[in-house]
């Protein structure tokens, strides 16, 4: 089954949108768990969180589950269809030393 919003999606999102067939699918939806992988109907790689905002929109329009995957770690249970943002490129920190506040993106990795 395609995903039939895929080119609205791609023109609402700066990240990208793979849908299978793609040469990127494969290695995007891939995490660290060999066990078991996402494939979904279409996979978002969300920029930052207008991509995320976009691709849950987009889900709801087409009433289609939605799962995320921050970094790869911790596949619960891999998404089968619908829509899966993957957040591993949201990697930023911004910390306000006065305010005393840090803001951590999703896909932030401890080292």
């Amino acid at each position: 089954m395609g995903f039939a919003g895929a080119e609205a999606l791609r023109e609402a999102v700066r990240g990208s949108v793979l849908v299978p067939g793609d040469p990127e699918y494969d290695q995007e939806c891939a995490g660290f768990q060999a066990g078991d992988r996402h494939r979904p109907d279409v996979l978002v790689v969300a920029d930052g969180p207008d991509d995320v905002r976009a691709a849950v929109d987009a889900a709801r329009r087409h009433r289609l589950p939605v799962a995320v995957q921050a970094t790869g770690h911790g596949l619960g249970e891999a998404a089968r269809g619908g829509v899966l943002v993957s957040t591993r490129r949201m990697a930023g920190i911004r910390i306000d030393a006065e305010a005393r506040t840090a803001w951590v993106e999703a896909g932030v990795r401890g080292r």
